[in-house]
């Protein structure tokens, strides 16, 4: 049935399904029915309606073509004498009238004038509905030049009916299943052949979108027909090809992955010599569909294949540029920037062996100058960038991707360069993702860090992306909502802005198989989730979606990160013992990942020595923990007042004074994400040396703040803080007040753990 066919291909798109068995009516309910029908009371009709039950199984369509064939052939009638309905229960009961309700309507349509019986097996040959498009094609052909007025006939017996959108459909799967089993088993391949051949021959040079699809697939139900003719092969390869492509566009990748695999089917064994072009579009087809289906090891052959026959550079350049994608998808880091870095220098560029910090801010201060103070007016006039260099911006693109864990001294160079080939040569929108990694840079490097330019320049190049200079960015929306949102926009945007958008950035990349930006947006949806505040039962059902997906899709890397993420919200929620799904990953977690998980999970459940261990890590990261540093910079600064009661070093007491510092800068680009933290910190150091009235009016702003900005667990943590505060001095009223605060924050944030602890506080106050 056509209904099954759909929800497989919604499963294998990773779109969530639910299923519900229909079984037929009961033989209470059947009874009532029946005597509902008859007006008569149900134990007079019990004994007919088990025989209807026996025979249709309570099918509501079984029951009433059963109930009809009985009135056709006498065996229910009306009784004027008895004024009521009667039967033959015997004759019923002893007849084999059916064992199965499709025989009576086979008989049915077996007494059917001929050209009716014609228009019913065309139309079965489609599924249990056809389009006005088609029946208007079909209406073209001579054959099939009167369907319209049968059309109507077919109305009239009740096996088809009108769908509400112009087309027409049967009344019922098994009136459909009726029709189709009028054409002879061996006769129907050679049917769907002629009825494909057919339509083709009238839709010729015609755009006729999804009838595509229809015409393709009646065409290769007689493939086994053609297997003697070369050159109806090749047409039919063709016209698969074509259909997988129009699949492929509209992201229906199993359709295209099917389609493609018959275009292959059908090639010569000399296909690389005899149809060079035709080839070399449809290896790079399937290798799209491939990689978009999660089949990466198929993509890599294909991509290889291209590679392997290809005469020239220039020919192989997209199959190298989605065979370092494929390769990044499966782990294989140190292959992709080899592949990248011999490619880069085929196009004539020259990479350094070394780069050090002095060459980096060398490069940085002349990137700089050549980017002057640009604009959106200025970007949007840029000139459209040749195809080479365009090739070239993609490899490095890459190269930096990669180099970001493989080499992270090198990421500078290949940042500044890419900028000064973008304004040097023009923009495309496959090359302008190259000012935001420069963006990023600014943002993120210790070494130059240039928080307002790198998000105003951001800024800049997501307006321009928006604009309609470069027509539909869809294909790059998902990447560009990771380098922007993700590496840039937490300094100046809300949070919750940008885990909005990279939740648009999940669906946008699975629309268009670009399955790798779309988790690594989950990844950090689900980060500034956690670290907005989100409710964590919310957050943890969003995790194990995200999770299911990237089972289905193979994402191993991804997956391990995630089932990190599950871990730690897990933790935050209840003090139960942790068990983690049984999922296997196959991948190492890397180790500032790790840190980053353990000193979070650490200081919300008050293990101050071992966040401190774990925190260090982070801050001791040259350049790989760039992105946890800011946000683990703020909790480290908070435990480490709990760690200098221990442990009394300069470097302890100092940890507070940098993150202040490092949040007030941050504050200036976005209070909404950071003001409370500064105010936060401010109220610790008051309160260590003892400056109480300060102390307690900057807890007071420092809830004010968390509550505007909807940090419900940061607002609990400052009322946490705020009631330690007042119990230190003595005053237990406003302790106790400010700890039942710090309570119902906890618990709104889904936090049962932090919500256990602030009552066991509680309960030692009232002791």
């Amino acid at each position: 049935h056509a209904i099954y066919n759909f929800v497989e291909k919604l499963e294998a798109s990773n779109v969530p399904t639910k299923k519900f068995s229909l079984t037929g009516l009961n033989q209470e309910d059947l009874t009532t029915m029946i005597s509902d029908a008859l007006c008569l009371y149900p134990r007079i009709c019990k004994p007919l309606s088990d025989i209807v039950f026996q025979k249709t199984k309570g099918n509501p369509f079984f029951v009433l073509e059963f109930m009809q064939s009985l009135c056709t052939r006498g065996l229910l009638w009306y009784n004027r004498q008895q004024k009521r309905w009667v039967w033959n229960e015997s004759i019923i009961r002893s007849e084999e009238i059916t064992d199965n309700v499709k025989y009576l309507l086979a008989s049915k349509l077996n007494g059917l004038p001929g050209n009716l019986q014609g228009v019913l097996k065309v139309l079965a040959c489609f599924g249990t509905s056809t389009s006005e498009q088609l029946i208007g094609y079909l209406s073209e052909t001579i054959e099939y030049s009167a369907i319209r007025e049968q059309l109507d006939d077919a109305i009239s017996g009740g096996f088809i009916e009108k769908d509400g959108k112009g087309g027409f459909k049967f009344v019922h799967d098994k009136v459909r299943e009726a029709a189709y089993n009028l054409i002879p088993t061996s006769d129907k391949n050679q049917f769907h052949y002629d009825l494909g051949k057919l339509l083709h021959a009238t839709c010729k040079g015609k755009e006729v979108g999804d009838v595509q699809f229809v015409i393709v697939s009646q065409i290769n139900r007689g493939l086994q027909l053609i297997e003697s003719h070369p050159s109806l092969r090749m047409e039919i390869a063709e016209l698969n090809m074509k259909a997988g492509n129009v699949g492929l566009d509209r992201s229906d990748f199993v359709t295209a992955n099917s389609y493609f695999s018959v275009s292959l089917s059908l090639l010569p064994e000399d296909h690389w010599n005899s149809m060079y072009t035709f080839c070399r579009s449809l290896y790079f087809s399937v290798a799209k569909a491939a990689y978009s289906s999660a089949n990466l090891e198929k993509a890599q052959k294909a991509l290889q294949k291209i590679i392997d026959e290809s005469k020239c550079l220039n020919e192989k350049l997209d199959a190298l540029h989605l065979l370092v994608t494929v390769l990044v998808e499966r782990d294989a880091q140190e292959q992709a920037f080899t592949t990248s870095f011999e490619v880069l220098l085929q196009l004539g560029e020259t990479i350094p062996d070394s780069f050090d910090k002095r060459d980096a801010r060398a490069m940085v201060k002349k990137t700089s100058k050549i980017l002057g103070d640009i604009s959106e007016e200025s970007m949007s006039k840029m000139k459209e960038v040749d195809k080479k260099t365009e090739y070239i911006l993609m490899f490095y693109n890459h190269i930096s991707g990669v180099a970001f864990f493989a080499k992270p001294a090198m990421v500078p160079y290949f940042s500044c360069r890419m900028m000064q080939l973008s304004m040097e040569s023009g923009i495309s929108k496959y090359s302008i993702g190259s000012f935001l990694n420069y963006a990023g840079m600014l943002c993120n490097n210790k070494v130059f860090r240039n928080i307002e330019g790198g998000c105003r320049l951001g800024r800049i190049v997501m307006k321009t992306v928006s604009s309609k200079r470069f027509g539909s960015s869809s294909d790059q929306k998902a990447k560009l909502c990771f380098q922007y949102y993700a590496l840039i926009a937490y300094y100046s945007e809300p949070f919750q802005h940008c885990r909005d958008m990279l939740r648009e950035g999940v669906e946008a990349g699975l629309g268009t198989g670009d399955v790798r930006y779309s988790f690594l947006n989950a990844l950090n949806s689900i980060r500034l989730g956690l670290l907005s505040g989100k409710n964590l039962q919310d957050l943890l059902k969003e995790t194990e979606y995200y999770l299911s997906m990237m089972c289905k899709q193979k994402e191993n890397q991804t997956k391990a990160l995630m089932l990190m993420f599950h871990e730690t919200i897990s933790l935050l929620i209840s003090n139960s013992e942790y068990t983690a799904p049984t999922i296997a990953t196959g991948s190492i977690i890397p180790p500032l990942q790790h840190c980053f998980h353990k000193a979070l999970q650490s200081f919300f459940k008050s293990r101050s020595e071992r966040c401190n261990h774990f925190a260090e890590k982070i801050m001791q990261a040259a350049e790989g923990g760039r992105q946890h540093h800011i946000f683990i910079t703020f909790y480290y600064a908070l435990n480490s007042f709990k760690v200098a009661e221990i442990v009394h070093t300069k470097k302890i007491n100092a940890v507070p004074d940098q993150a202040l510092s490092a949040f007030r800068a941050a504050a200036e680009h976005s209070k909404d994400n950071f003001q409370n933290k500064v105010e936060l910190l401010e109220a610790e150091l008051y309160n260590r040396d003892g400056e109480y009235d300060k102390a307690k009016a900057s807890y007071a702003a420092a809830i004010a703040s968390a509550r505007l900005s909807k940090f419900i667990h940061e607002e609990g943590l400052a009322c946490e803080k705020a009631a330690l505060h007042h119990k230190k001095i003595g005053e237990t009223s406003e302790a106790l007040n400010y700890f039942t605060k710090a309570q119902e924050c906890y618990k709104k944030w889904g936090s049962q753990v932090k919500a256990d602890e602030i009552e066991r506080q509680i309960e030692l106050m009232q002791m």
